[in-house]
């Protein structure tokens, strides 16, 4: 498990280098084509339409599932300027619900919920957003406790 702790690591840092570097738009508009063109890849191949090992592309530590994750992000640092109250909240909370999300999908997963459970095309987004809401109560509540709060926040 120790290269998984280290792949969660090098989000953490991978995140903070997006953060802080600033990149063309050319750049960031390129690598959003191509976290959306990864998107549509492996929605094909899950549908055996690219006939392939599934697996090998949903991984967290895959190749594709990194760049999917670049191009997110370099998308909402691009593009979304004023993020409301409700999303104010989730950023301010990210960090934490980084730190818990993986807890909270394998509890979920352990309970018999899987994104395939129910037909793939509503489960995974079901699925997402289920972990990300579960995952913003319970930072939200860690954050009201003195001690924690300056870890959670």
């Amino acid at each position: 498990h120790f290269a998984d702790t280290a792949s969660f690591i090098c989000y953490f840092v991978l995140g903070h280098y997006l953060h802080t570097t600033n990149f063309s738009k050319r750049m960031s508009d390129l690598v959003i084509m191509l976290g959306i063109i990864v998107c549509i890849f492996i929605a094909l191949a899950k549908c055996n339409v690219i006939n392939t090992s599934f697996v090998v592309f949903y991984h967290f530590n895959s190749l594709l599932v990194l760049l999917q994750s670049v191009s997110v992000f370099l998308f909402a640092k691009a593009y979304i300027k004023d993020v409301g109250p409700v999303l104010s909240s989730f950023s301010r909370f990210s960090f934490g619900i980084y730190l818990v999300h993986m807890f909270v999908l394998y509890s979920v997963i352990d309970l018999g919920f899987t994104p395939i459970t129910i037909n793939p095309i509503m489960g995974v987004p079901l699925m997402t957003v289920f972990v990300l809401f579960i995952s913003f109560v319970l930072i939200t509540i860690l954050s009201r406790v003195n001690v924690l709060n300056r870890w959670v926040i």
